[in-house]
């Protein structure tokens, strides 16, 4: 990737590093906490993207596996619609939403792919019915049908309806949704014993959250969660808060990175509910880089179109820098052997692509 480590002035990165003690069901751990001042987010660069695909219009993601741009689908009774990678040739769609044995009701793919024997395997959640499913992608799109390999039950009373990593043949890793009675950031789960092995609840200071609609009150817990298989490490990125956070594979919590002491606590200490900013949108890990696809929009305030900023980590956590774009960004996809990067802007109904191979700041000569 060569658009990320230019002229960083390290001079402008205050990172403030206090140890403390994070209690995490029956683990505990020592974690980290790293402040980054506002003024290091001056090395910015800026993107200008291709519409592309332009007959896709009710995209919501974008999601790179192996060789092939999935698109998720709205307005449509399938999930996915499928693209080889770079010449986005249309090769058919993969999975209907319904009731049937092999369709979904609510499936999320949390970006978790694998490569077996020379076939490539999709993990999607569907948590309504309570089933994740490990399904063979070039099958399924042959059959015009979810082809599913492997299928996992997970009982609503865990609840772990968001998002899903397969670790082993007994183990998967999540974090709670809507349903859940005891918000916990992250739950280890025992899916052959249907066991909870351990929880974190590593999350803000909160005070008088009772004050909130439930709703509000859900969407504080609400992040993007994801998994880097070859560093054993999970990123979660809060939707609320202008944080991210570090576990390990015990769900013993790392480091935290923040954008200032909001992102540590909040109190509803008025009736009134005071409006509230989103802050990440998406998460992708790749092999040396983090990316957070961040908004800071003030909600019920802001227009609902706004220009969306990447936030690029290495994986020691430090900022190296910031890539603005134009477009009102859904989800983030990289194509690291071509040189693209893929968006969607689900308001404006357009999929984009970016050069990010070679890219050059405003302020340098092309």
């Amino acid at each position: 990737m060569k658009f990320i480590n230019q002229g960083i002035n390290i001079k402008l990165l205050l990172i403030v590093l206090i140890i403390f003690v994070t209690n995490c069901s029956s683990n505990s751990s020592v974690s980290t906490t790293e402040t980054i001042a506002e003024t290091a987010i001056d090395n910015t660069q800026r993107l200008k993207g291709t519409q592309i695909l332009k007959d896709d219009l009710s995209a919501i993601s974008a999601h790179i596996i192996d060789t092939l741009l999935l698109t998720k689908q709205t307005d449509s009774d399938t999930i996915f619609k499928v693209y080889s990678l770079p010449e986005l040739n249309y090769l058919g769609f993969l999975g209907h939403k319904g009731n049937g044995p092999n369709e979904f009701t609510a499936p999320r793919y949390s970006g978790e792919y694998t490569i077996e024997n020379g076939k490539i395997f999709m993990w999607i959640h569907d948590a309504r019915k309570f089933r994740f499913r490990k399904v063979d992608v070039y099958a399924s799109l042959n059959k015009r049908t979810a082809v599913v390999e492997q299928e996992i039950y997970i009982h609503p009373r865990h609840g772990l309806t968001q998002f899903l990593f397969y670790m082993n043949d007994s183990i998967v890793i999540g974090n709670t949704g809507y349903e859940s009675i005891e918000k916990a950031r992250l739950r280890k789960f025992n899916f052959k014993q249907d066991t909870i092995l351990s929880s974190s609840y590593v999350l803000p200071e909160l005070k008088n959250i009772d004050k909130l609609p439930t709703s509000m009150a859900y969407s504080i817990f609400f992040d993007r969660l994801k998994f880097s298989k070859s560093r054993g490490l999970l990123v979660s990125a809060m939707q609320k808060f202008d944080r991210i956070d570090f576990f390990d594979m015990n769900l013993n919590h790392l480091k935290t990175i923040h954008f200032g002491d909001e992102a540590m606590a909040l109190d509803m200490k008025n009736s009134r509910v005071k409006p509230m900013y989103q802050y990440y949108k998406d998460l992708l890990l790749t092999d040396d880089k983090i990316y957070g696809l961040y908004c800071k929009i003030l909600l019920e305030v802001d227009m609902p179109s706004k220009p969306s900023s990447i936030r690029v980590f290495d994986w020691e956590g430090r900022l190296l820098n910031t890539v603005q774009v134009a477009d009102d960004l859904m989800s983030i996809a990289i194509d690291e052997h071509n040189g693209h990067m893929y968006d969607v802007d689900f308001e404006n109904e357009k999929i984009i692509r970016y050069d990010i191979d070679g890219f050059k700041p405003e302020n340098q000569e092309q």
